[in-house]
């Protein structure tokens, strides 16, 4: 997921996650993974997502990690 840079810092990219995340929590889902490139790292922590591990791609240094979805019943 991206938003525009011009957009950054307005809450969009948050209020798309917590969408999508309710999405899959409603399916069953019990979690949710990305992928997150060092300038979406600190995004994806604050939304409540761990480190899985890293890895080294051709477009650079990738963190893969994972939050556990609360699902409503």
């Amino acid at each position: 997921m991206f938003v525009e840079p011009d957009w950054t810092g307005h809450g969009i990219g948050r209020k798309l996650m917590r969408h999508i995340e309710g999405l899959a929590a409603q399916e069953g889902h019990g979690n949710m993974e990305t992928d997150a490139s060092i300038t979406a790292h600190n995004f994806y922590q604050r939304l409540g997502y761990v480190d899985l591990h890293e890895e080294q791609t051709d477009m650079g240094l990738l963190y893969v990690m994972r939050k556990p979805l609360h699902q409503e019943r």
